[in-house]
């Protein structure tokens, strides 16, 4: 409720007697000022001290003990009784009268609240230096200010400070109000709380989103950086001779044909095996050179020599693939070997079918002890004769004779199906 009629300026504050509130003309203000006509309140009886010892303290002497049992019931021992020291009973408390202890010509005061510290202005103080005002409002219970009445009386007298000049009202209001004091030269609107821990930082301006709160990780650097490695080629050595190895393949078969006499020697199973073992190794050699060349030519992805195990072609494949991830290029070997195989494999079918031998002597008692085996397990007991000299072209045929102890008992048309096989049928 407002009172109108009331002029701006300082009045005793209805909460506290001992401070004056400044009135604006329509509202209180948190403006301050110690009230100059309040009565100061009386000083804090001194309290009883009681008197200091003038001279060293000496314990009193130490008296006979006191038996708890009779002579006869107590036990009997050789230890001689300590002397014990004489009880005496304390001395009854002082009563030391308070200094706020109420008394009938001087109430109790209400609890004081925290009073704001207020700069000295004009005094030779440092600019920080405070000092603490009387208590303003009780922290107990709560007062509500009340607006002064036409009656209420201002206090005159304060220097400096009945019209003020500059407005810096707290309370905003509909009607006109008048200018706050700009200066307070006695407290601040800020009330000091009384606070001792350490101030808090400004994290206002932190941005919590950029810490990064991941774990944090030690890695430890080689002390030599390496190098990126370039390719600068995928053709060698070793990759030609897996590509070339048809030929090869082939010409070690024309070899053991020639020494073996077209397989009709005794020895024929050692020198295709032997020839066998070169063919083997050629691999391997070409296999290892290639990996080796490939890796001093910078390539870090290479394929395995375990592949040449399955074949030269499955070996040539792999490495095609890694090359041409490494050069788009590189995969001429693997086209080369795949031509050649399919060529060597239609001349050798063409030089089995179409070009004429004649099968020897051993290769034909070959053929007489399988045709003989052959009529036993049928339940024949026929002994089998052929010629000494018979063509060995693929789909030629020759004769054999087979007997019944003495006489002849059929005639056998043996003909070639393939290379060192077969067929016969009795005629």
């Amino acid at each position: 409720m407002v009172a109108s009629g009331v002029a701006p300026g300082w009045y005793a504050d209805a909460a506290n007697p001992a401070l004056i509130r400044w009135w604006d003309g329509a509202a209180w203000s948190e403006h301050t000022q110690p009230n100059p006509s309040a009565p100061s309140p009386p000083s804090a009886p001194q309290s009883n001290t009681l008197p200091l010892p003038s001279g060293p303290y000496v314990p009193p002497p130490f008296a006979d003990p006191t038996p708890a049992v009779a002579a006869s019931s107590a036990p009997t021992s050789s230890i001689p009784a300590m002397p014990t020291a004489a009880t005496t009973a304390p001395p009854p408390p002082v009563a030391v009268p308070l200094a706020s202890a109420p008394t009938p010509e001087r109430p109790a005061a209400a609890p004081l609240s925290p009073t704001p510290y207020s700069p000295a202005i004009g005094s030779a103080s440092t600019p920080g230096s405070r000092r603490r005002t009387a208590p303003s409002l009780p922290v107990s219970e709560p007062v509500r200010l009340v607006p002064p009445t036409a009656d209420s009386v201002g206090v005159a007298g304060f220097p400096g400070f009945d019209e003020p000049a500059a407005s810096s009202p707290t309370y905003a209001s509909a009607s006109s109000t008048a200018s706050a004091p700009t200066g307070t030269p006695w407290s601040t609107a800020t009330p000091f709380t009384g606070a001792t821990g350490f101030a808090q930082p400004n994290t206002s301006s932190v941005d919590l989103a950029s810490v990064d709160y991941e774990p944090m990780t030690r890695t430890w650097g080689s002390k030599r950086a390496a190098s990126e490695r370039v390719a600068s080629g995928a053709s060698t050595g070793g990759s030609w001779m897996l590509a070339l190895s048809p030929l090869v393949f082939l010409g070690f078969a024309a070899l053991g044909w020639w020494l073996t006499e077209g397989a009709t020697l005794s020895t024929s199973p050692y020198v295709i095996g032997g020839l066998s073992a070169l063919a083997i190794l050629w691999l391997f050699v070409g296999a290892v050179s290639d990996y080796r060349r490939l890796g001093s030519l910078g390539h870090d992805h290479r394929a395995s020599v375990a592949w040449v195990v399955a074949g030269p072609f499955f070996y040539l494949l792999v490495r095609a693939i890694h090359v041409h991830r490494t050069l788009r290029t590189g995969t001429a070997p693997t086209w080369v070997y795949v031509i050649l195989s399919i060529a060597v494999g239609v001349g050798a079918a063409a030089l089995s079918l179409f070009i004429p031998r004649q099968v020897g002597a051993t290769e034909l008692r070959v053929i007489e002890t399988q045709l003989t085996s052959d009529f036993l397990q049928q339940g024949l007991d026929y002994s089998v004769l052929c010629p000494t000299e018979a063509p060995g072209a693929v789909g030629s045929s020759f004769f054999c004779t087979a007997y019944d102890g003495v006489d002849p008992a059929a005639i056998i048309r043996v003909t070639w199906v393939g290379l060192g096989e077969f067929d016969y049928a009795i005629e």
